[in-house]
Order: structure tokens, then C-alpha cells, then sequence
């Protein structure tokens, strides 16, 4: 299940087995709204290089630690070039 865990920390999720970020998939689309809001808001800060925006991938889809690592990292990668393709900052 999508979950907020703090003010600064967010989970996006995929679908098991599926490589592809869904915005519309379960809380998605409500998180990268969260986002944009928050950078918007931090804009000058992250600018400046005294606010940092990571983007970390995690998964257990997949049979062994090397496989989930690799999906790990596509994941988070299709989060930030989606929000960077999609957003208007």
C-alpha cells in the first residue's frame, strides 16, 4: 500500500513483476501532487543546493537480490523522469 511516512518521505508503487510508473496506480498520483507542491515550495532552497530531492528505489518482485537491485534502479529512475517530463516547475 502507498504510504506517506513523515512530511518528507513518500512511496510510490508498482505493480509487482511491471516495470512501467503508473501515476494513476493506487496513491501515485496524490504523492507526485505532494511533490510538485513541496518543490514548488522549496524551489530557491533546492536551487541553491541546500535542499536535496532524492529519489530511492526499492523492490521484492523479483527471484534474487541482483534482480530486485536492477529493477530497484529502473524504478527510481522512471519516477524522476516522469516527474521531470511531466511536471511545470
Amino acid at each position: 500500500m502507498a504510504q506517506e511516512v513523515g512530511k518528507d518521505t513518500l512511496f510510490f508503487e508498482f505493480k509487482p513483476k511491471r516495470n512501467m510508473f503508473w501515476s494513476g496506480y493506487k496513491r501515485n498520483a496524490l504523492f507526485l501532487d505532494s511533490l510538485y507542491h513541496s518543490i514548488r515550495r522549496y524551489k530557491p532552497l533546492i536551487k541553491s543546493g541546500e535542499l536535496k530531492v532524492r529519489v530511492l528505489g526499492f523492490c521484492s518482485s523479483y527471484g534474487t537480490a541482483k534482480e530486485n537491485r536492477l529493477e530497484a534502479k529502473n524504478r527510481s529512475n522512471q519516477v524522476k523522469s516522469y516527474f521531470i517530463i511531466k511536471s511545470k516547475i
